[in-house]
């Protein structure tokens, strides 16, 4: 296990997060390796794996983070509920240190919480889907200020119209956020689209997806395209007691807008479990695994023009504790 103890003394609003961060995967992908890999791989594999290490500086790490809503926290034991913690979360943030961050489930008190431990580096687009403000979850799309210029962002919901307040099919409000950016250090631009595909049916997830292919193809975005999310993307396992098995279909939808599950382009590969939540089957309860291998739900889908670096999900605990029941989803990438 790789502890590493962070300190991070914060000024805004006079937080202050010292923490110890162990069981991250994050140190194995900073520390790519070609040579122990002699005869593992082909001649054209090591080429491109050399030529991507000569710019391994202009990077760009993405993450996907599901950091679970507040609410109905009954069934939680009381270290995992969000007062407890929330600081677990900014200090793996704070640590990881990510350029974008696509989040889901955050409320409005949580993401000011978040926002007092971390809005020294990052700022972030997103509007709650209930009402167009900050009203039900907020897919927010954190960035550092510092390398990134915000160009436009908008909130478009799953509807017949999407570009104003407004229930989809099934009755229901849910969104996607997009943000185009400009990248300081290449000097290019890029989209990222933050989402969360519906829990509750699999006609209603259907349906997310659907709406978000054709808005990929309608577009035909020039510029390389990111999409993060928690899709609920439960695999097609019979054999499994799982509550779906819809999220091979989803996934292929998905792929149909030109986009790529960036997990099957790592040039370097896949860090960690394959697997994106901490769910015990035996017990039904979060918090407490590394959950079910091969059940995927969290995804980070790139265009053809990124160049994967390598993808990881980190299992990563602070002071011994996963800071929400989902574990982060990590791309490094070349904007080509």
């Amino acid at each position: 296990m790789r502890r590493i103890l962070l300190f991070a003394y914060l000024c805004l609003n006079s937080i202050s997060l010292v923490g110890s961060v162990g069981n991250s995967i994050i140190g194995a992908i900073d520390q790519l390796a070609i040579t122990d890999l002699d005869k593992k791989i082909n001649s054209s594999q090591s080429t491109d794996m050399v030529e991507i290490s000569s710019l391994i500086s202009r990077k760009l790490r993405v993450m996907s983070f599901n950091m679970l809503l507040n609410y109905d926290e009954a069934h939680l034991d009381v270290i995992d509920r969000w007062e407890h913690r929330k600081n677990r979360v900014m200090e793996y943030v704070t640590w990881a240190h990510p350029d974008i961050l696509g989040t889901q489930e955050l409320q409005a008190d949580q993401l000011e919480d978040i926002l007092k431990g971390i809005g020294h580096d990052y700022a972030y687009y997103g509007l709650g889907v209930k009402d167009g403000d900050k009203q039900g979850d907020i897919p927010a799309i954190f960035y550092l200020k510092d390398r990134f210029t915000l160009i436009e962002s908008r909130t478009y919901y799953y509807s017949d119209t999407p570009d104003v307040v407004s229930n989809d099919p099934f009755g229901k409000k849910n969104t996607f956020t997009c943000c185009l950016f400009k990248d300081r250090k290449s000097d290019k631009p890029f989209l990222v689209i933050n989402t969360h595909l519906s829990f509750s049916t699999v006609e209603r997830r259907y349906d997310q997806a659907c709406r978000l292919r054709d808005f990929l193809i309608k577009n035909r975005f020039n510029c390389p395209v990111f999409i993060t999310g928690d899709f609920n993307t439960f695999p097609f396992r019979q054999q499994l007691d799982l509550p779906f098995y819809d999220g091979d279909l989803i996934v292929r939808i998905l792929e149909q807008g030109g986009v790529t599950d960036s997990l099957k382009l790592a040039v370097f590969g896949h860090f960690g479990p394959i697997d994106s939540t901490n769910f015990c089957a035996e017990t039904k309860k979060p918090f407490c695994s590394q959950g079910t291998p091969g059940v995927i739900l969290d995804h980070i889908f790139v265009s053809p023009n990124v160049t994967v670096i390598a993808h990881g999900i980190d299992p990563a605990k602070v002071d011994g504790h996963f800071p929400s029941d989902h574990f982060p989803v990590i791309v490094d990438c070349l904007l080509k």
